[in-house]
């Protein structure tokens, strides 16, 4: 009995194991894109289409901020009037990016800015 425990212990210690590490190695963005990423979130730029819906929605030539929310397989891009605080204003989602976006599921930040910058111009142009 304690050797089916054992091994029983064993077998599911290993698949979680495994599909741990699977999920740690798969992710496409490494911690130096992140950052790369957030340094966007500095700069003001210009919006080039109406963006978004009723009261998330944004006009073109509005002068924006962004923000990004990254995961393991994915890059959002947010954008909300610069003038208005960032705690107190409703973001609208203008880029949302998997890796299957970038070839070979690879993140490449050429990719990244070309997606980013068919919706918004760096402000001061």
């Amino acid at each position: 009995m304690k050797k089916a425990n054992a091994k029983s212990f064993i077998i599911i210690s290993a698949l979680i194991f495994s599909s741990c590490t699977t999920i740690l190695f798969t992710s496409f963005l490494k911690k130096e894109d992140i950052s790369n990423i957030k340094n966007y979130e500095k700069n003001e730029y210009i919006l080039k289409a109406d963006e978004g819906e009723g009261d998330y929605s944004v006009k073109k030539g509005t002068k924006v901020k962004l923000h990004m929310i990254t995961g393991d397989d994915f890059i959002k891009v947010y954008c909300y009037p610069s003038n208005m605080n960032f705690v107190k204003t409703k973001r609208t989602l203008i880029n949302y990016l998997f890796e299957d976006d970038f070839e070979k599921s690879k993140f490449n930040i050429a990719v990244f800015e070309k997606k980013l910058f068919e919706k918004v111009d760096p402000a001061g142009r």
